[in-house]
């Protein structure tokens, strides 16, 4: 039987591709851990060194840098300080709230699965994973040498394990650290003093923090040897987080986390236009909106880019929430770079669709092969856990398909339900709510302490709790010696039977609801 002509072709393009890929001479390589490292210290400290704006203004690229001195810091410091516990201003508003400048973590020793290609080489690796992987869902006979191919491919990335050092993600105060980092990613400048590295433009105008971007703001060792980005998640004022960047964040979220371009019923304007009819998707429109309608992938592999410029020679991990911890997760894929975020929506899904190359061997869903990246989150947030959905959730009552539940990686999963006897609530999802509430020292196995029982009633005055779960003894829910460790365990989450069961995926549709 002759072999089908688009598979020829198919497989044409891609070896012309590696070719033209093969002269390229690199003129970035991304910094990368020795093989060999001498024993890691047990902690670092991490200072806020400076902010990074990255956003599409007036169809050009506008990239904004604010460094912090000595004196930021100790602004912050006070700030944290006075401000830290206050839930609201005087006339009844929401506060900024401010965490420490400064921030020890704790290290240690692991291992990660990283390439050493330029960002052109990777987007060539990219767009051959794209074709291929849409080769392999079309054409099935001939599965196995698309196969090789694929590993072909992945070998111009020229995938490693190296010997790294990662945050100890064990550490409760470590988890509380990075927490705190991502949260100082919403706050907005409130001075003149970014800039525009290329000069081109005048700060005056209106460049958009408003309306558009992403940012992350970059902590970095004394040395600079290694450096966190916490990069900035979801400024909707129901999230609780302000802002007024909401508009470009939602439509970044439900091309992200919902099934099929956010259409969820009659009455709600798609983000895209993939819809076929009840539960029925063109797979390739979907992914192809995420690619391309979605802001901030692109905006975050240029945050990651110009970070990298900035800091050749140092390790990068990578921290968010919300929406910046799925980004954080899907560059920590994508680099090949420890990740740590908080209360994501399921990752897994747009993940896949953006058809990210992988190590050899690694496949999504598997966990084992992205060991370096962690997403954080507790069982009494709808958004991370995937229930935030339905006509009636606060979700989609705010215009938010979030119909995910799967994550990247490896989960650490605090059971807020089954031991402080939380209800789902949005409100939990909050990154101050996180640390102040979740990421405590007395979380501790062990504790009766009355800072545990002070917390225990706090949380029961602001609503979090089931209402009819009749407890009469206030400290009942700290938790005890015979309790998991401090921390739960990180491992792939159990996610078997996937997102989006009830929708139908194909890349195309005929009148009989065939493939063609």
């Amino acid at each position: 039987m002759p072999p089908n002509k688009n598979f020829v072709f198919l497989s044409l393009v891609a070896t012309f591709i590696i070719q033209i890929d093969s002269l390229q001479i690199p003129f970035l390589s991304n910094p990368q851990p020795s093989s060999s490292l001498p024993p890691a210290p047990s902690s670092s400290v991490f200072q806020l060194q400076q902010a990074v704006h990255i956003t599409k203004y007036k169809n050009r690229r506008l990239h904004l840098r604010r460094i912090f001195n000595q004196t930021d810091r100790e602004t912050i410091d006070i700030r944290s300080n006075t401000l830290h516990s206050a839930a609201t201003t005087t006339d009844g508003s929401p506060i900024e709230h401010y965490y420490p400048s400064s921030h020890s973590l704790k290290v240690r020793k692991g291992k990660v699965w990283s390439h050493r290609a330029t960002l052109n080489q990777w987007k060539l690796a990219h767009q051959r994973q794209i074709l291929l992987d849409k080769s392999l869902r079309n054409f099935e006979d001939h599965s196995e040498i698309l196969a090789n191919n694929i590993t072909l491919m992945n070998s111009q990335l020229n995938w490693s394990e190296f010997d790294t050092v990662l945050p100890d993600v064990t550490d409760i105060e470590t988890l509380a650290s990075l927490a705190m980092m991502t949260n100082n990613a919403y706050t907005l400048p409130g001075d003149d003093r970014w800039y525009d590295p290329g000069g081109a433009w005048n700060l005056s105008d209106s460049f958009g923090w408003e309306e558009d971007g992403l940012r992350g703001h970059v902590f970095a060792t004394p040395d600079n040897s290694t450096i966190v980005i916490a990069i900035k998640g979801t400024s909707a004022g129901l999230l609780g987080n302000g802002g007024s960047t909401g508009v470009n964040d939602k439509l970044n979220d439900n091309l992200f986390f919902s099934c099929c371009c956010a259409r969820v019923s009659w009455s709600w304007s798609p983000v895209c236009d993939c819809y076929e009819g009840p539960n029925k998707c063109r797979a390739s429109c979907v992914e192809g909106a995420l690619m391309n309608k979605s802001v901030y992938f692109q905006a975050a592999v240029d945050l990651y880019d110009d970070i990298v410029r900035m800091y050749p020679h140092s390790q990068i991990w990578l921290a968010g929430h919300s929406l910046g911890a799925a980004l954080a997760g899907i560059l920590g894929v994508t680099f090949g770079i420890p990740a740590v975020g908080f209360e994501a929506p399921g990752d897994l899904l747009p993940a896949q669709r953006l058809h990210l190359p992988l190590p050899p061997g690694a496949n999504f869903g598997k966990g084992q092969e992205m060991s370096h990246v962690f997403q954080v989150f507790h069982t009494a947030d709808p958004i991370a856990m995937g229930t935030c959905n339905g006509a009636l959730s606060s979700c989609s009552v705010a215009g938010y398909a979030l119909e995910t539940r799967c994550h990247l990686g490896q989960s650490i999963i605090f059971d807020t339900v089954g031991k402080l006897k939380w209800a789902q609530d949005i409100r939990t999802h909050p990154i101050q709510t996180v640390i102040d509430k979740v990421l405590r020292p007395d979380w501790i196995p062990g504790s009766t302490s009355s800072d545990c029982q002070e917390n225990d009633k706090q949380l029961e005055e602001e609503g979090f709790r089931w209402p009819w779960s009749g407890r009469k003894n206030k400290g009942s829910d700290c938790p005890n010696e015979n309790d998991e460790p401090i921390v739960p365990i990180a491992q792939p989450q159990d996610c078997e039977e996937g997102d989006c069961p009830l929708w139908e995926f194909r890349d195309s549709w005929d009148d009989n609801g065939g493939d063609h």
